[in-house]
């Protein structure tokens, strides 16, 4: 017996994300639309239709998280601003 390609526990429509994660399908798709979220289309190009991969969504979600990331030795990644002497404001 062949494996599906498309089985339900690997893939994800965009209604159903949605409903997973509280927003609009319109949203998932816009993403879709940008080029943030990587999905294979369906259907025709009036009609399209798409599937996620969870690991692509899992990504999705990585990059749009508002956590900062924590270098090896848990601090956090911060910008250093040169230091200016008294005598540069002279």
């Amino acid at each position: 017996m062949s494996k599906q390609l498309f089985a339900r526990s690997q893939w994800e429509t965009p209604p159903r994300l949605a409903n997973e994660t509280g927003t609009s399908p319109d949203t998932i798709r816009a993403a879709i639309h940008r080029g943030e979220l990587e999905a294979h289309q369906f259907g025709s190009a009036n009609r399209p239709s798409y599937r996620i991969s969870r690991a692509a969504w899992e990504k999705y979600l990585a990059l749009k998280s508002t956590f900062k990331k924590l270098d090896n030795r848990g601090k956090t990644h911060h910008r250093r601003r040169p230091l200016v002497s008294k005598k540069e404001y002279v």
